[in-house]
Order: C-alpha cells, then structure tokens, then sequence
C-alpha cells in the first residue's frame, strides 16, 4: 500500500510541477484507498475460489466412494 501511495504521491507532485492536469490531495487520498480496496477484494474472490475448489473436490472424493460402496453392495 505504501508503494501505491508513493506512486500516487510522485503523480500529483509531477502534474503540480509540470502543469499538466490538477493536482488535488483528494486524489492522493482516493488512489490510495481504491488500490487497498482493489487488493482486498483480489484476496477474497482467490480465498473464496479456493475453497470453492477444494469442496468441490471434497464432493467428488465422496460420490466416488458411494459409487464403489454402491457397487459392492450390488455385487458388481
């Protein structure tokens, strides 16, 4: 976050001494919490995907096991 925040910070300082565009401290301020609510929610959708993943792979261990009690029970 402290990178994002420095890059930000370099930006707004550039645009101040070169003229091009407004430099505003509430961009500084938007940059920055835009970035942590951006890599959050990366962390929270790869946490949730995982788990996702791993039930699903947990359902399938368990058909396959019903699958083969079934047929033993069967006599196949």
């Amino acid at each position: 976050m402290c990178l994002v925040f420095f890059l930000s910070l370099f930006i707004e300082t550039m645009q101040y001494c070169f003229g091009t565009g407004i430099s505003e401290a509430d961009d500084l301020i938007l940059n920055t919490f835009g970035t942590w609510i951006g890599a959050y929610s990366a962390i929270f959708l790869q946490n949730a995907h995982t788990k996702e993943k791993e039930k699903r792979t947990l359902d399938d261990i368990a058909m396959e096991k019903a699958g083969r009690k079934f047929r033993k029970e069967s006599g196949k």
